[in-house]
């Protein structure tokens, strides 16, 4: 490796370590209560240092954004690996969604907040990639929808971008959903989540199928 190389390798570094912090500390204390201080800080940078690689809070939350959308997308290509029909494909997009909010939960509170704020001050560069990864991430959806229309496992009479679109509205608010009950309801959530998601995953997909409703596991378990 060349000097130039081992700059590069140096400099990616960094800046992994800089977005940590910023994840950690967005996790914990929000996005408008943590200062750029305070992430050069847990980062082990100086303020000057952070600000040579991100030139405000906004770079840095559209660059967890785009790490965010990446995984997605990686865990969502790894889940229609395993699928063959259209209907097993369109289900494997809700399942890869729902293990990465189990998985990065804190990553994917960070990206919801971040579609609420003002990406003027993001790069546009990155702006432009994060854009392209959620687009990416829709057409796995409907193109599971296309291919199983065409293969007779979903319905026909269904449009693939409009269903596609109301999957993902309602799988975005089944978790948001959860959250907030059990974050704010007394007692908590009061079912066992994964097993809940689970079955509202195999709701969906039997409102899509074309042939008879598949029997789930029961109903979702009771919180213990």
């Amino acid at each position: 490796m060349n000097f130039a190389e081992r700059r590069l390798e140096e400099q990616d570094q960094r800046r992994s370590r800089m977005l940590d912090a910023a994840q950690r500390l967005f996790s914990v204390q929000g996005i408008e209560g943590t200062s750029m201080d305070a992430v050069a800080a847990e980062a082990g940078f100086t303020k000057r240092t952070l600000y040579q690689y991100f030139a405000s809070k906004e770079a840095l939350v559209a660059e967890l954004t785009l790490r965010g959308q990446t995984l997605l997308n990686l865990l969502t290509e790894d889940f229609l690996e395993r699928a063959s029909t259209g209907l097993a494909r369109a289900k494997a997009c809700g399942q890869a969604f729902f293990a990465f909010q189990k998985e990065h939960g804190p990553l994917l509170g960070i990206m919801q907040r971040a579609r609420s704020m003002n990406r003027a001050s993001a790069p546009a560069e990155i702006v432009s990639r994060i854009v392209q990864a959620d687009d990416r991430n829709f057409a796995y959806l409907q193109s599971a929808i296309e291919e199983g229309i065409r293969d007779g496992s979903v319905r026909a009479d269904l449009s693939p971008f409009s269903t596609a679109l109301l999957v993902k509205s309602l799988s975005v608010g089944l978790v948001e959903t959860v959250k907030q009950i059990k974050d704010f309801a007394p007692g908590g959530f009061p079912f066992e989540r994964e097993s809940f998601l689970s079955e509202a995953l195999e709701f969906l997909g039997a409102a899509l199928s074309s042939g008879p409703r598949e029997r789930g596991k029961g109903k979702p378990k009771e919180r213990t």
